[in-house]
């Protein structure tokens, strides 16, 4: 069985802080640099580094391209992991010594390359979230704005949000159904009710696990999955934490357009769940969590059909 070489990177805008034997400690975060040093890369190296904002991709794209395996993984994991050892400093080499101990004892997957197109509509469905969040502010200064010539200028700019925030939304569909592997996912969660444009998109680009996992691992991606907070005798109330946020959000709202459909099985089980004195909010996670999950037996049914 061969050894996996693990190789702990701290990805920083400029610089890489390499933790590898007979590695130089850092790399300019600069393709050309970055090309010569996988090169250099022992037998067996496994990269595995933080998400850092988008400062990772020039090392992801490139390892990918060159066939050396890339973990990117969570950072507030690695975080813990350091404080259960016992590790408080924080330093650019302390954090790559720590990534690496982290993967050897946590063997963390491999992250899966993304296609071109993927890679261009995540960064335009980034963009759209970016105004999504303008427009809030825009709107929240209209609504309090009591100067005539304030008012004038804060609509001006929400309109120009709503417009460029259209726009995007166009390019991603764009994208998404020029590429054939993202166009079957988003057509079939298109067809199903309460998953809009925005929505399918978010899934298939945020989520490209969905139809892979088994349906506890997919509803704790998405931040859906129940934890229990027991302590002896007590018997605490179930909760819901971490996940990726942007997915919650865009399976709640989705959520919410399907409860309202007379009949539909999920306001059925929204119903019932009110009805057994479940507060509101407990019922529509339920029924987000249950949403997801017929979308992951939906996709999984997707990858196995004959084409």
């Amino acid at each position: 069985m061969k050894s996996i070489n693990y190789i702990g990177i701290d990805v920083s805008k400029n610089t890489l802080q390499i933790d590898g034997t007979h590695l130089p400690p850092t790399c300019p975060n600069q393709a050309k640099a970055l090309k010569a040093w996988l090169r250099k890369l022992p037998a067996h190296a496994h990269l595995v580094l933080e998400a850092s904002g988008g400062y990772e991709k020039p090392l992801t794209t490139l390892a990918h391209r060159a066939g050396v395996p890339v973990s990117i993984v969570n950072p507030a994991r690695v975080r813990a992991f350091a404080k259960a050892r016992g590790q408080r400093a924080k330093t650019d080499r302390i954090d790559a010594a720590i990534i690496t101990d982290y993967a050897e004892h946590l063997q963390p997957p491999v992250t899966p390359p993304m296609s071109a197109a993927h890679l261009r509509a995540m960064e335009l469905l980034r963009g759209r979230q970016a105004l999504v969040g303008q427009r809030v502010f825009w709107l929240n200064l209209l609504e309090h704005a009591t100067d005539r010539g304030l008012k004038t200028l804060y609509g001006k700019h929400l309109r120009q949000t709503d417009a460029s925030i259209a726009a995007l939304e166009e390019q991603i569909v764009t994208v998404i159904t020029a590429d054939p592997g993202l166009e079957a996912r988003y057509r079939r969660l298109l067809s199903e009710f309460g998953i809009g444009e925005v929505t399918a998109a978010t899934l298939v680009l945020e989520l490209p696990e969905l139809g892979y996992l088994n349906r506890k691992q997919v509803a704790a991606l998405c931040g859906l999955a129940p934890f229990a907070k027991d302590s002896g005798e007590k018997r605490g109330v179930r909760f819901v934490q971490g996940g990726r946020n942007q997915l919650r959000r865009a399976l709640y709202m989705a959520t919410l357009s399907a409860i309202r459909k007379k009949s539909s099985p999920l306001q059925t089980f929204y119903l019932r769940l009110r009805a057994n004195g479940k507060p509101t909010k407990v019922a529509l996670i339920a029924c987000a969590r249950k949403f997801l999950t017929y979308l992951n037996s939906t996709l999984k049914n997707l990858q196995t059909s004959p084409t």
